[in-house]
């Protein structure tokens, strides 16, 4: 089994400018929520009680075959162990050519143990099922009673095959275009996606605006649970820039009635953070968005665009015929004799508000 080497705080960062850069980019199944820009970016907003945490994977010669990027956080009244990013990344891997075998996962998980075995929380959201560390996460829960939950992501293949819907949810997507033809007879009705870090932190405010008020007196989904969300996902576009990022946008007279924050890799574009104005929700702006968005990434040779976790309220993805893949999520807290009667139900309650809980 591979050794496992635990870095933290500034050695961490450096091993994350680093060698992590390597292995990212040896490894063709990473997402973008593994890039180390995106990583380092998230880095800068913990809280003062919080350090970025790696866990290395290494070989007999010593070698880094993988890392895993975490978050050791102090805040609060227990200590917890959670990945770095979360909840903000749809997908959680281990990072490396060799990330997705047995020994490996193995090794990380017993790492991952020992922190429980010094009373510290673990949280694991958001580890896709099918991968190495998911199925030895899942038996490890299964052994040891760990909290269990499993979630959903679904990703469109581009461009969209409408052809392949069902006869009603054809008719759906022609009468909702209808609507939006009409529209643009009489009004301004423009689609656009920004090219550059100016234009991309520019729209960020309007994006930003639209989601307070689409959420206003309702729950938001995971990626908006973060408190703070301007404040969170401002500096992290500004590191990252336009060579990652972009918002699509859908304008009607000049007024933006609908975007969508994109992150992407290579030829898949994740979707991210999606607004839409309340007062158009009858022309459901988000759909003709989503039409105009996958169509524009299309020609520009994207081939995947990934919709992350699917849920209430986002049933609409099941109309474009998605690939559906299960991602894992597990939480482990500690807790010895003398404090498990008085502290188990507290302790339960932090992990699972940690710990996504399950999609619709």
């Amino acid at each position: 089994m591979p050794t496992v080497r635990v870095l933290a705080g500034a050695t961490a960062l450096a091993f994350l400018a680093g060698p992590y850069r390597d292995l990212y980019l040896q490894d063709a199944q990473a997402t973008v929520f593994q890039d180390p820009a995106w990583l380092g970016a998230w880095a800068e907003q913990l809280p003062p009680a919080a350090v970025p945490l790696l866990l290395v994977a290494e070989d007999r010669l010593g070698q880094g075959a993988a890392a895993l990027a975490l978050v050791h956080d102090a805040t609060g009244p227990r200590e917890r162990v959670y990945p770095l990013s979360a909840p903000m990344a749809d997908y959680v891997r281990v990072t490396g050519p060799h990330a997705d075998s047995a020994p490996i996962a193995a090794s990380l998980v017993v790492a991952l143990r020992r922190f429980a075995g010094d009373h510290i929380d673990i949280a694991m959201s958001d580890v896709p099922a099918a991968c190495a560390l998911g199925r030895t996460l899942t038996e490890a829960a299964g052994r040891q009673g760990w909290l269990h939950t499993t979630g959903h992501c679904a990703a469109i293949d581009l461009p969209v095959d409408y052809a392949a819907m069902s006869a009603s949810t054809r008719r759906s997507h022609r009468r909702r275009q209808r609507h939006w033809d009409r529209l643009a007879e009489s009004r301004s009705v423009v689609y656009c996606r920004t090219r550059t870090t100016a234009e991309l932190l520019d729209t960020y405010s309007v994006l930003a605006d639209l989601h307070e008020r689409r959420w206003a007196g309702a729950s938001p989904p995971p990626h908006a649970a973060h408190p703070g969300l301007a404040d969170s996902w401002r500096p992290v576009l500004g590191r990252c820039g336009a060579g990652m990022f972009s918002i699509a946008t859908l304008s009607v007279d000049g007024t933006v009635v609908a975007t969508q924050l994109c992150v992407m890799r290579r030829a898949t574009c994740y979707s991210l953070v999606p607004a839409m104005d309340p007062e158009f929700q009858a022309l459901a702006p988000g759909h003709a968005l989503l039409r105009l968005l996958t169509r524009d990434l299309y020609d520009q040779r994207f081939r995947v665009l990934d919709l992350g976790r699917t849920v209430e309220g986002q049933r609409y993805k099941h109309q474009y015929l998605p690939r559906w893949m299960s991602t894992v999520s597990v939480g482990c807290v500690p807790t010895s004799p003398l404090d498990r009667s008085i502290r188990r139900s507290e302790a339960l309650r932090t992990v699972a508000s940690t710990v996504p809980g399950p999609p619709c």
